[in-house]
This record gives C-alpha cells, structure tokens and sequence, in this order.
C-alpha cells in the first residue's frame, strides 16, 4: 500500500476580529492590483513557525509529540503588526506582506528554535532555515515577473493580538492556490 504524504507546516493563526482589521485596510489596496496580484483569502492568513514540507503519515505523531513538548516551555505572547509592504526585504517584490513587529520576530524565532530542536530530537527529516526570521503574513502574490513601477503601498497599522495556540497546517495545492486546513491546535499556557 502507498504511503500517502501531507504537505505541513506549524503557525500561528490570526483571530477574525484582527482579520477583519486587515481587510479594511486592504480594500483600497486591492483596487491597485486587480490584474497583478493574486490576493490569498483570509482564511488563509497565517504566521509560518517552520515549514516542515511533505511528511508522511507515520510522520505526523513525532510532530505532534514535538510541539506538545515545545508547547510546555510558552506562554501566551503579544504579535504585532505594524505595516503593509513588499516582501521579501531587500529583493525584488514577489509579494505583498504584513510585517509584523522586532519583538514578535524575536519571539518566534525563539519558539521556531525550541521547536525545530525537539522534531530534529524526534528525528524528523525537515529542511531548516537558519536565516534570520522575518515573521510576517503574506497577503498576495505577483502573478508576473515584471514588478517595475509597483505604487508605494506602504502602510502603518499597528495591530496587535495575543497568540493563543500553536497550529499543525496542513496545505492542500490546488490551481487556485493552496488551502490551510488545521490538523492540531496546542494552546499557549497563560
């Protein structure tokens, strides 16, 4: 029988009412870009804490086992947004992003660190970033390569939320883009 794999990651999630902030402020934004971006539905709006890629189903527990032992070791803590641009940073734009604030980015490495640790402890085969994190939520993409006299989008917003849990995604791929669906909530200890 062939093992079937899932395409996963572990985030943070955003609250509706947060979402719902974001959307405001994306509405005059999104008339700019209505044949150059694909915007990502807000369903899908998330924090990425470490892309784990296609893992199989035999996989899925030692991550599971990973991020409840993680999980022990957090508390709840505050994510700030502060600004709509461009991502990445310091290349051409592929995106537009959310960027979320130095503390936050300071947090989720730290999280990421713990995090990718233990799986790495659980043997877990997964490619590790060891680039500084950025933490941020990408909003839309560039349909095209050319990205030259893109307007100036930059916008403050200065958003913040309590992070609540940490969630195992899973991403399904689909010529309209991906869908996140969660598998696994683990919530932060006050």
């Amino acid at each position: 029988m062939k093992k079937m794999k899932k395409r996963v990651f572990i985030a943070i999630n955003l609250p509706e009412n947060i979402k719902d902030k974001i959307e405001k402020s994306l509405e005059s934004l999104k008339e700019d870009f209505i044949n150059d971006a694909l915007f990502i539905s807000r369903n899908n709006w998330h924090i990425t804490v470490s892309f784990l890629g296609w893992q199989g189903d035999e996989s899925i527990y030692p991550i599971l086992k990973g991020m409840k032992e993680t999980i022990k070791d957090f508390s709840r803590f505050k994510i700030e947004i502060d600004e709509i641009s461009y991502g990445p940073k310091n290349k051409p734009p592929r995106m537009i992003w959310l960027n979320c604030g130095k503390n936050t980015s300071k947090d989720l490495s730290a999280l990421k660190d713990s995090l990718e640790s233990k799986l790495m402890d659980e043997e877990l085969i997964f490619k590790q970033e060891h680039r500084q994190m950025k933490a941020h939520i990408t909003l839309a993409r560039f349909q095209a390569a050319d990205t030259n006299g893109l307007p100036d989008i930059k916008t403050n917003l200065n958003l913040n939320f309590e992070a609540e849990t940490m969630d195992l995604m899973e991403s399904h791929l689909a010529r309209s883009g991906a869908k996140y669906e969660i598998m696994q909530r683990f919530p932060f200890h006050n």
